[in-house]
């Protein structure tokens, strides 16, 4: 991963073998990176909101502070997705960067938002294109500012499995139900037989948002 010193330049992270930059919101406002005792990288802004990116085991935060009534309600973060690539919203309210086949490179949690007073504040995902904006309804209610929303990332990778190693599994997954793969992920047994169908292997997918999947050679 990598955080830059101009906000401008966006956070970048690696999935696998390949690298995705995430724009900060209201780059064009922010100051130059702060990075504080904690380890948090900071981006003073004059707008009544400043970012914030703080990374963490497998993943990163970026989080927006909004500190007035007046600050923006929407916060956008245009994603470089590989060509062919998308930003998807899912049922659970969750994000998801996929490439031009569709399989998850980046999931993102569910949008949260809290006041000073710890108070839930209503927020929700939006998509334009391949930009991911949360929206951050802080006139909806009598909020007590600073308010802190928070639509953190995380990535996953990808493991060849020879067909040996698949066979094994598939033994395991009959006694146990399931297959445990590296990362908090976890793959049913059926699905690594119907992946393997040719018999020569398989890749397997995760993420560690804990989705997983898998495909033939």
């Amino acid at each position: 991963m990598s955080v830059p010193q101009d906000p401008s330049d966006g956070v970048e992270v690696t999935a696998g073998t390949t690298s995705v930059a995430i724009g900060l919101p209201e780059a064009g406002e922010a100051s130059t990176a702060i990075t504080s005792e904690s380890g948090a990288i900071i981006y003073p802004s004059g707008n009544g909101a400043a970012n914030a990116v703080v990374p963490v085991d497998n993943g990163v935060q970026m989080l927006t502070t909004i500190t007035s009534a007046d600050a923006p309600s929407s916060f956008a973060y245009q994603i470089d997705v590989p060509r062919g690539g998308s930003v998807t919203l899912n049922q659970d309210s969750t994000a998801v960067i996929s490439d031009v086949e569709g399989k998850p490179l980046i999931t993102t949690s569910a949008p949260w938002a809290v006041d000073a007073d710890g108070t839930a504040v209503p927020t929700h995902y939006e998509v334009e294109g391949t930009t991911l904006i949360q929206v951050v309804d802080h006139a909806a209610g009598d909020f007590s500012y600073p308010i802190v929303a928070d639509p953190t990332y995380w990535w996953g990778g990808k493991e060849w499995w020879s067909a040996s190693r698949v066979n094994v599994a598939l033994a395991s997954a009959g006694v146990a139900g399931y297959v445990g793969m590296a990362g908090p992920a976890l793959i049913v047994g059926s699905a690594l037989l119907l992946c393997n169908q040719a018999g020569r292997g398989i890749w397997v997918y995760w993420t560690w948002a804990g989705q997983a999947w898998c495909k033939g050679p």
